[in-house]
């Protein structure tokens, strides 16, 4: 049989059969979710959203893909697609290196937001570096690997415990699935400072103003 690049419901089985659960023949969602299969979506999509440890710098470049455009401005205010993970002012707009801006709510629309002014509120449109979300689909084959055995082992420890042997078993997956995904991405071109927190760090000699800090 042909192996072939991870699918999400291959992912969504692997974290159902984790806690003995039947894998799901279509999906997800199936034709009658169970609430483990929610859970097994919701921990995928967790593990895209939020990579553990604080490596989110590290794993950008493998999940989401930064696209450079022109925001037209509407009314005043900028808004910004619901799959933003970030924005940063492009090194060609007026206002670069002088103003912060970031991604926020503003009601129940997603905007620009200048932080230095704290406000929504722009008299031009913005040419920005922004960052999208992937779909799990989307996804490098690595980095989809990696999602699918972070997801693995959320379920196990949620639903299970993390006292187990499946725990540790899990643990030890995550582990080597997150070591393939960085040596993926040392075959992965370009880097570039905004999407390489290291490489920043190093030329700039303090974290990058336009990268969201540690927390």
């Amino acid at each position: 049989m042909a192996i072939t690049q991870l699918t999400l419901l291959q992912a969504t089985n692997l974290c159902l059969g984790s806690i003995g659960q039947s894998p799901i023949t279509s999906g997800p969602p199936s034709s009658n979710p169970t609430e483990d299969e929610d859970a097994a979506v919701e921990f995928i999509n967790e593990a895209i959203r939020f990579p553990s440890d604080q490596r989110e710098f590290e794993y950008t470049s493998q999940g989401i893909t930064d696209v450079e455009k022109t925001l037209t401005l509407s009314g005043g205010k900028i808004d910004l697609p619901a799959n933003t993970a970030r924005v940063a002012l492009h090194a060609e707009d007026p206002d670069y290196g002088t103003k912060n801006v970031s991604e926020k709510l503003d009601g129940a629309i997603l905007r620009l937001y200048n932080d230095t002014d704290a406000t929504f509120t722009w008299g031009s449109d913005k040419k920005v570096k922004i960052t999208y979300f992937l779909d799990f689909v989307n996804l490098p084959e690595a980095a989809r690997y990696w999602v699918a055995m972070k997801a693995k082992l959320d379920m196990v420890t949620r639903k299970l415990g993390s006292s187990g042997g499946l725990a540790k078993v899990a643990v030890q997956q995550e582990r080597f699935a997150w070591d393939a995904l960085i040596r993926d991405s040392l075959f992965r071109v370009p880097a570039n400072v905004f999407d390489n927190f290291a490489a920043a760090r190093v030329i700039a000699r303090e974290y990058p103003t336009q990268l969201h800090p540690l927390p």
